[in-house]
């Protein structure tokens, strides 16, 4: 038999290839695991850099909005709902401005305090009637847009008083504010009565003074006190509202100073773009926007007066299907003052070419 010869260098190459296929598998697992440290690395560093721009884009954006004041007349309720949404709604931020509301401080007028305020960039509220009365049109204020196209005061009364027109006034106990007194002279000069042939009490806001017999009739407004009273007396109230017997008034006009509109003019139209969109997002989410202003700005307020309040309100925003903030009208003015010029409420009129500015509005 021939013995078979052993071929070490064969053994030897089967081994080294055994071996160098090992060295390969090793170097790819190294090489691979390299390259999940470098991915997980460069992905980190990714998140890291994204995030630190994103914060610093976020820290500038909330640098450059503009700090802008807007004083009420009167407090947080859901009269100033369009406001609450334009805030809320992100509206008045992404035209760049961060607005502060202001309640009014009891005793002052929110005439004055724009006047006087050391803020760059004011606005208030204020109703047509008080800001003729207030003489200021000389002064540097501007009317620049309203919330309401008509007044929503009036006087309330009980069913069972059976007053229906204001010459049921006569021998009456009124209860009124400060404010009302020159829209009650007006409707009673149209009756053919003065105010000395009724009794005038300054009175509070709350209208159970009505259900419990302090007074006959009761300044208030439509939308707000009026509404209160309805719960009270299950319905069995009423209301006479002034426009309706010759007083023309708009209500919770928007002002700013001439120096607003003189030097930041797109900033007035912005704003009043922004609040225009609030008060239609408010009056197509009624329900949505009466818990906003109970969440936020009025927690003592009841939910059912607040939606009863805001049906109302959408009545005065948008009277003919119009969009808010609809343009005012000169002539309503003049007609309205001329009305309390007649009546002697008002002494001297106002500069009304001066006072009236609708330029700012979109």
């Amino acid at each position: 038999m021939r013995r078979r010869s052993l071929d070490f260098t064969k053994g030897i190459s089967v081994i080294s290839g055994q071996y160098s296929g090992v060295a390969t598998f090793g170097k790819t697992l190294l090489l691979r695991s390299q390259f999940m440290t470098i991915t997980k690395l460069t992905i980190l560093y990714v998140f890291l850099f994204t995030g630190l721009i994103t914060t610093a884009y976020s820290q500038k954006t909330e640098k450059t909005l503009t700090p802008v004041v807007l004083q009420l007349d009167w407090v947080p309720n859901a009269q100033f709902a369009g406001i609450y949404q334009a805030i809320e709604q992100g509206f008045y931020a992404q035209a760049g401005m961060d607005v502060e509301i202001r309640p009014l401080p009891k005793g002052q007028s929110s005439v004055d305090i724009v006047l006087s305020e050391d803020a760059p960039y004011v606005f208030g509220v204020v109703e047509s009637t008080v800001l003729l009365q207030a003489g200021v049109s000389e002064s540097g204020i501007k009317a620049i847009a309203t919330m309401f196209q008509d007044s929503p005061m009036g006087w309330m009364s009980l069913d069972s008083a059976e007053i229906k027109s204001p010459a049921d006034f006569a021998g009456k106990k009124i209860g009124i504010h400060s404010d009302g007194l020159g829209a009650l002279d007006l409707v009673l000069e149209k009756a053919d009565l003065s105010r000395d042939q009724v009794q005038t009490v300054e009175v509070g806001w709350d209208p159970i003074i009505l259900v419990e017999e302090k007074v006959d009739l009761m300044q208030g407004y439509y939308i707000d006190e009026f509404v209160r009273l309805q719960l009270l007396t299950g319905g069995k109230s009423n209301m006479m509202l002034a426009r309706d017997h010759g007083y023309q008034a708009y209500s919770q006009v928007i002002i700013t100073t001439e120096a607003m509109m003189a030097e930041h003019h797109d900033l007035v139209s912005n704003f009043l773009r922004a609040s225009r969109d609030g008060w239609k997002y408010a009056i197509d989410h009624v329900e949505e926007t009466a818990d906003l202003v109970i969440e936020k700005y009025s927690p003592h307020l009841d939910l059912e007066y607040q939606v009863a309040s805001l049906r109302r309100i959408a009545e005065l925003v948008s009277p003919k299907g119009q969009l808010p903030l609809a343009a005012m009208n000169a002539e309503k003015w003049k007609a309205g003052q001329d009305l309390l010029m007649k009546a002697g409420v008002l002494a001297n009129p106002a500069n009304l070419d001066k006072l009236l500015d609708f330029s700012a509005n979109p």
